[in-house]
């Protein structure tokens, strides 16, 4: 049977998009926590966050709006299935109105870790320290959960050109400015669907470089997490927008949270990471 050049194109795009929809099921989504306020009596979806292993203590990495409130008696909570749980931590965040930096994490109880692991995964170090660059179109998704549906969603995007940076205000050296088109990936049903929905909840979701390689009729995926989304425009540029991880990290250094055990070759991934070997890392 002949295949003609459009029904090929047709199925390499299926087998991509079975590639993309695993990579998200398996490489983003148990990563990713879909976080709840109560509101009269009643769980209402309010944002998204990551869970991370740094160090030895477990993280909840989102934006610092979505944290800022957060107290005993002004509490978050996760859902595992139909049971809501509540987060207990300390509440550290990094803002600058002038440079737009928008992050904060929450430092978990121990106590937790059980209960968070019987529905997510919790990140690496090695899952963050990718040196971009290293391939010569990268692509993202946005992965999190917006307020207006039960699911979560993933978007493939590309980066925006220079010139919508400078039309928001935004520094390619704090900020990701992510193309978008109004499609995103259900990933229940893994069909592009147009979004009719505010984005609103996707705030703390992550932003992660994707890497899909081919080798011979075998797809190799991962994806690293590289930053935080923190607000979308819909103006002349539609795009989402997020802090890059980067400041997560340098504040976890500086404040002698994170520290590592590091061979030369990890030594060389921090390095390329920060741009320089960090200076709280540096003998004398």
């Amino acid at each position: 049977m002949d295949i003609n050049d459009e029904e090929l194109d047709w199925m390499v795009d299926e087998v991509i998009n079975d590639e993309l929809h695993k990579l998200a099921q398996e490489h983003i989504a148990p990563y990713t926590c879909q976080l709840f306020v109560l509101e009269n009596g009643i769980m209402k979806s309010y944002a998204s966050g990551v869970f991370a292993f740094l160090g030895d203590s477990i993280y909840l990495l989102t934006a610092l709006h979505v944290v800022r409130d957060f107290s005993d008696t002004n509490p978050l909570y996760f859902m595992i299935r139909e049971e809501a749980f509540e987060l207990d931590g300390t509440v550290i965040g990094m803002e600058s109105e002038e440079n737009r930096i928008d992050l904060g994490y929450i430092r978990l109880e121990e106590k937790l870790v059980l209960t968070i692991s019987l529905k997510y995964k919790f990140l690496s170090i090695d899952r963050i320290l990718f040196p971009e660059g290293f391939f010569a179109e990268p692509e993202y998704c946005v992965f999190g959960y917006p307020t207006q549906i039960s699911k979560g969603v993933s978007y493939f995007l590309r980066e925006q050109p220079q010139k919508v940076y400078d039309y928001y205000g935004l520094k390619e050296q704090d900020h990701y400015a992510m193309e978008f088109t109004g499609k995103a990936t259900n990933i229940q049903t893994h069909e592009r669907e147009k979004v009719r929905f505010q984005h609103y909840g996707l705030s703390g979701g992550g932003l992660w470089y994707t890497v899909l390689e081919q080798r011979g009729n075998r797809f190799r995926s991962q994806a690293y997490l590289v930053g935080i989304m923190i607000e979308f425009r819909t103006g002349k540029y539609p795009c989402l927008i997020g802090n890059r991880i980067y400041y997560f990290l340098h504040s976890m250094i500086g404040g002698e949270e994170l520290t590592f055990k590091f061979n030369s070759k990890f030594r060389n991934r921090v390095k390329r990471f920060f741009g320089k070997w960090p200076s709280v890392l540096r003998a004398g």
